[in-house]
């Protein structure tokens, strides 16, 4: 019955952007409340890097929650209790995923929006801009460049840098805009970062918001 949990433990252990995450555990656990229970705790316990920071006691939390495990518990339930323990590390990036829904602490969405897509593109790009790899971009009308790549999950491609860097090569400076950027993968961000450290795009590279 607990199958679902089982699995979306598999998965988040593949899954949770804020774990230095190079295995699971080597432990074996049962498939059972109590175990997938222990799997998921012993996972951040072993692999998630920012308890002492955040000032989280990961023992007493996982003592905490273990006792509100109860006989009978279906999956639905013994998925909510497992996403309010991760809640407890007050992280956006920590997620429990299974088929019917995926477990989040997005505080941000509590606060007001500071970007929008509309504005950009009516004021300042006049619906006028190239889009490669995840990447928008043109060259404002002051000769600044601007460029937008709003979701790290989106892969980008030494071709896709090549075509937006020499169509940018013109310009006097260059403004990269993450705003409303959910994350995703890291390999992007270094290629991109990677290639704007290059000498020849060095000092070009003037504002970051």
């Amino acid at each position: 019955m607990l199958a679902m949990i089982h699995n979306a433990i598999r998965l988040f252990c593949a899954l949770l952007l804020s774990i230095t995450c190079f295995g699971c555990s080597d432990q074996t656990f049962s498939n059972d409340a109590e175990g997938n229970f222990d799997a998921l705790w012993t996972i951040l316990d072993e692999h998630y890097t920012f308890f002492e920071y955040k000032n989280v006691d990961w023992n007493e939390v996982g003592n905490r929650y273990r006792a509100k495990i109860t006989t009978g518990i279906n999956s639905n339930e013994l998925f909510n209790l497992c996403s309010d323990m991760l809640k407890e590390l007050k992280d956006g990036h920590t997620n429990l995923i299974s088929a019917n829904d995926v477990s989040r602490y997005w505080i941000w969405e509590q606060y007001p929006v500071n970007y929008d897509e509309r504005i950009i593109d009516e004021n300042y790009l006049n619906f006028e801009y190239k889009r490669t790899g995840g990447i928008k971009y043109q060259i404002l009308s002051n000769n600044v460049g601007y460029m937008y790549y709003g979701d790290f999950s989106t892969g980008i491609g030494e071709g896709n840098l090549d075509a937006v860097l020499a169509y940018l090569a013109s310009s006097s400076a260059l403004i990269i805009d993450v705003r409303s950027n959910g994350g995703g993968y890291l390999t992007n961000v270094e290629k991109l970062v990677g290639r704007l450290h290059q000498p020849q795009n060095r000092t070009r590279t003037q504002c970051v918001l």
